[in-house]
């Protein structure tokens, strides 16, 4: 039987399962017969197998009674539920129809792409991915921040014998082959899109077809553009001439596409920084066009009539989560404690929290500070049903194996409904066909029905929207330390698998693989271990998202718009210890 993988990735995976082993789809067009890191190893680390209240195992029936007991205790406005997106698979959202129901608050915002997605949405009105196969027809493609060998190892085969741009201020695997690399200073990115459309509109090579046609404040756009000095901008992100000449000419009268990576918006105005690149697009007229576009965090649901969508009486942001003000917080496929922003602020502010509920795969900071574990179910153990980041592709899925660990969300929800008298769930059969008719089958892939196949190949909603303003004062900023830059690793998903440990930096900055150092910020601190790395600009340092401290380091604050985190927001001190 196939199946599909539901990890928070690009890649979502299609594959079988062999002598009780995972293994790729060999017949799939996408997959094509290998699998990414994070799946390939998924059956290596080590799941919770036990329930657990205040610290002695349980039986999982125990465990679902003492849930009970709280939440009838409990009062509805002092009940919070918290969800994260480790898993993607759309049945992680029964479980809200439940809390609504109940009364409780959810939660909203992203960790990930808040204020990216909030750019787009502003621009061009509704966020269409990229798909692979535009690619082909690619003359120049642009990796905008984006890492495909860590984060999306499936398009490699897409770009082969393109000609490759890369913008990153640390030199990934694929810019040490590109055409063109651009080490660019951490949040010059956007000041790096206006350049390239004020030189575009210089040398008459924008597209005035598609700007005439789709938008109507081009010219102020171009008087956006002309705000900033040339070369004291070029300074300030540390790009020279020469290179931006360069990346202008292959960029000029090409089939290009960009692929941005949700790096550049971890900042307070990311919203922004999408904006610009967005208008860069626009610029050039890539949409619509074959062979040409923009690609960030595309999801084919869009316009998908979803039966989990619930209206709460209350949300609350999960990026500054008050949860001091709650008495009960249920956590849901989520490691806060480690992947929010500033953990000692959120440490201090789930211990006011007089219950909380862990309901998870894995152990982590968070299951280790809760009273009540609820184990979960994997994506191999039952129903679901998942859409793509990158592609249009919906992928259903049916149990591969059985398992006595854990309990899924449907059940988990069915549960709490019957235990409460709430409105009596659908079966899960019932909720894929809801999704599955709304899709159609072509060539053995179930794909969206009402998806464009050339997205925005007749306009947009209304029209293209251009950035008007820019609201940062950080161009240019002396304030001492490092830049932090928080990646994906190739070992683990965020919080989840094989964690990295060290902060790495640039062998000029004198320490030496091994130091132990303490990293301060304003907001907090960590100790670290060193790990030196040439591919670093010198003025910043890496901990890869999930890395144990890291968030020590971040601001407990959301971005100006699009309710995302801005992890890297912040400048950081190393003192050896």
């Amino acid at each position: 039987m196939i199946g599909a993988c539901m990890l928070d990735c690009y890649d979502n995976c299609s594959f079988t399962l062999e002598n009780n082993t995972i293994k790729a789809n060999k017949n799939h067009p996408y997959t094509q017969n290998y699998l990414c890191p994070h799946l390939n190893h998924y059956d290596n680390h080590k799941r919770i197998t036990s329930a657990r209240y205040k610290g002695k195992n349980i039986n999982l029936d125990k465990a679902l009674e003492i849930l009970k007991e709280l939440l009838e205790e409990t009062p509805a406005n002092k009940t919070l539920h918290y969800t994260g997106s480790g898993n993607i698979g759309k049945f992680q959202a029964i479980t809200d129809l439940f809390f609504a129901q109940h009364k409780a608050s959810l939660t909203n915002g992203s960790l990930c792409d808040g204020a990216g997605q909030s750019g787009i949405t502003e621009g061009r009105g509704v966020n269409y991915m990229l798909e692979p196969q535009t690619l082909l027809d690619s003359d120049v493609i642009i990796f905008w921040g984006r890492n495909p060998s860590v984060t999306n190892a499936h398009i490699i085969p897409f770009i082969k014998g393109k000609k490759i741009i890369v913008i990153d201020p640390y030199k990934t695997n694929l810019a040490k082959k590109a055409d063109i690399h651009l080490q660019i200073k951490p949040k010059g990115d956007l000041y790096l899109a206006l350049l390239l459309s004020r030189f575009i509109f210089i040398e008459g090579s924008e597209d005035n077809t598609f700007l005439d046609k789709y938008t109507d404040d081009a010219e102020e756009f171009y008087g956006l553009t002309q705000q900033y000095q040339v070369k004291k901008t070029l300074k300030n992100i540390d790009i020279n001439l020469g290179d931006l000449g360069a990346m202008l000419k292959m960029i000029t009268n090409a089939k290009v596409s960009i692929i941005i990576g949700v790096g550049v918006q971890k900042y307070a105005f990311g919203e922004q920084v999408i904006r610009a690149i967005d208008g860069l697009g626009a610029v050039l007229g890539l949409y619509g066009k074959k062979g040409s576009g923009i690609g960030f965090l595309g999801d084919t649901s869009v316009g998908i009539k979803n039966p989990f969508s619930v209206k709460a009486k209350k949300y609350e942001s999960k990026i500054t989560t008050p949860f001091e003000q709650y008495d009960l917080v249920f956590i849901q496929g989520a490691n806060p404690v480690n992947q929010m922003p500033n953990s000692q602020t959120v440490k201090d502010k789930l211990a006011k929290t007089k219950h909380k509920i862990y309901f998870g795969l894995y152990e982590n900071e968070t299951s280790e500070l809760v009273d009540l574990v609820i184990p979960a179910k994997t994506f191999l153990e039952k129903k679901d049903i998942r859409f793509s980041y990158s592609k249009n592709e919906v992928q259903i899925t049916k149990p591969l194996r059985e398992s006595n660990i854990g309990i899924s969300e449907y059940d988990l929800s069915n549960y709490l409904h019957k235990s409460f008298k709430y409105k009596t769930l659908k079966t899960e059969d019932e909720y894929q066909t809801i999704f599955k008719d709304q899709c159609i089958e072509e060539n053995g892939i179930l794909k969206v029905k009402n998806y464009p196949e050339h997205p925005y190949k007749d306009g947009f909603e209304d029209e293209f929207i251009f950035l008007d303003s820019v609201d940062d004062e950080s161009l240019g900023n002396k304030n001492t330390g490092f830049y932090l830059l928080s990646p994906k690793s190739k070992h683990s998903l965020n919080s989840q698998f094989k964690r990295e440990t060290k902060l790495y930096i640039h062998p000029k900055a004198l320490f030496v693989n091994g130091d132990k150092i303490k990293a301060s910020s304003k907001f907090g601190n960590y100790i670290f271990e060193i790990q030196t790395d040439e591919n670093l600009r010198e003025d910043c340092i890496l901990i890869y998202s999930g890395t144990k401290g890291v968030n020590h380091l971040t601001q407990f604050k959301k971005s100006d718009d699009g309710f995302g985190a801005i992890f890297q927001e912040v400048k950081v001190k190393l003192e050896k210890i």
